[in-house]
């Protein structure tokens, strides 16, 4: 039996998601799918749109064996350190053999040799970082514009985030050495971005706008999500970050007598906190908050994960000690009857010792930075559901048990 696993966010889960794993099963034959998913704040800087536990429910109803959730400190981050976290615990685990992701085009190839001349930041590549980096842009765009000048690749292919993110896994397992073999599966019809309603494709982003937007959603998004996920997702709480204004208001006035301190905060650099406690007391909504900090420097990604950073406490210096530490570890959200085969496997395997987590009352963690991550878990999930009206005592972490999806017999 091949392994293979898939870094998501499955938000929410839709039909490209659907057929990302029926065609690992069509490709590989006797296969386990695992996922690492992200949490309940998510690679861009936004609550996802509904808890995680809700979204491993969809993925283990659709045909995913077993799922792991990404740290916080490493899921609400930018794309070389998500990477470098995704890359790291799937390494660890020993016994993967293949890490399989959607791109535009499909096309391991061209993106392995992309990967291989930006690997090595050559001198000629720093100078051409820092040639767009004095234009004023954001790091992440005076980067891709450096790669896309030394690599002789058209604009067009660095416009697609599947394209960035698959650059930065060759990278990472290339960096960690990794035993893992890299598979592409090219994206039916919608990318990220995009909508095709006569193939019943749309991309995550255009679904959770419908969400956000419509007040019928229910009945519009039906057509782009398979049928086990939907259900799930419209029996769910919605999030969105509007929900998360006043908190994120009341942290950064809190700080207005005191705005050196808020320099803490992950993300937060060259004076920077300066623009988001004044901008906190003169908006009315995230948005509000997002059109007056942004610049040409600053994304509005990491404008958005700097907000999430202050929302939950996460400081940069306890990030810098977690990355420095090289320690990695993660949860069992929850397994299909094969998925547990698997994850008895993995927990044999485990050539890095990393710590797996299955029940957070009866373990005891192996080292000191797992246990910080896990706290910021235990931390995001708790303020995630502060915002609706429910007890923490009924939805923190420290009370979940992985979701165990068992065979319905005829």
């Amino acid at each position: 039996m091949k392994i293979c696993a898939v870094i998501a966010e499955f938000n929410p889960f839709h039909n490209g998601h659907k057929y990302l794993i029926n065609k690992i099963k069509e490709d590989f034959g006797d296969v386990a799918v695992i996922s690492l998913m992200s949490g309940n704040f998510v690679q861009r800087g936004e609550p996802a749109i509904t808890d995680k536990w809700k979204r491993c429910k969809m993925a283990l109803s659709e045909g995913v064996d077993l799922i792991f959730e990404l740290p916080f400190v490493f899921a609400c981050n930018n794309a070389r350190d998500f990477a470098r976290g995704s890359i790291g615990i799937l390494n660890a685990f020993g016994c993967v053999d293949h890490l399989v992701f959607g791109t535009e085009y499909g096309d391991l190839e061209k993106l392995e040799n992309i990967a291989n001349k930006i690997f090595i930041e050559t001198e000629e590549f720093k100078e051409e970082l820092d040639k767009q980096l004095s234009k004023g842009i954001s790091y992440s765009g005076a980067y891709i514009n450096a790669v896309r000048n030394i690599t002789g690749e058209d604009e067009k292919f660095f416009a697609r985030s599947n394209n960035i993110l698959a650059l930065e896994y060759l990278k990472e397992m290339r960096r960690c050495k990794s035993s893992m073999k890299a598979y592409s599966v090219a994206r039916k019809s919608a990318g990220y971005n995009d909508v095709n309603e006569r193939e019943g494709m749309a991309g995550a982003s255009q679904l959770r706008k419908l969400v956000d937007e419509s007040f019928d959603w229910k009945s519009e998004i039906s057509k782009y999500m398979p049928k086990q996920a939907y259900r799930q997702l419209v029996d769910s709480e919605i999030f969105t970050k509007e929900d998360f204004f006043r908190l994120i208001r009341y942290k950064l006035i809190g700080y207005e007598n005191r705005k050196y301190e808020a320099s803490k905060f992950y993300g937060i650099a060259e004076g920077l906190e300066n623009r988001f406690i004044d901008a906190a007391a003169r908006s009315g909504s995230i948005a509000d908050i997002l059109e007056r900090v942004g610049t040409k420097r600053y994304s509005e990604a990491r404008i958005k994960r700097v907000l999430i950073s202050v929302l939950t406490d996460f400081e940069k210096q306890d990030y810098f000690d977690i990355k420095e530490s090289k320690v990695f570890y993660t949860r069992v959200l929850g397994f299909t009857e094969k998925g547990q085969t698997v994850l008895s496997i993995i927990k044999k395997k485990n050539k890095d010792n990393i710590d797996i987590m299955t029940n957070p009352n009866k373990y005891e963690f192996k080292n000191k930075m797992a246990e910080k991550q896990f706290s910021y878990d235990v931390l995001a999930q708790t303020i995630y559901w502060s915002v609706k009206n429910r007890r923490i005592c009924d939805v923190s972490d420290l009370v979940k048990s992985p979701i165990i999806k068992r065979k319905v017999l005829p």
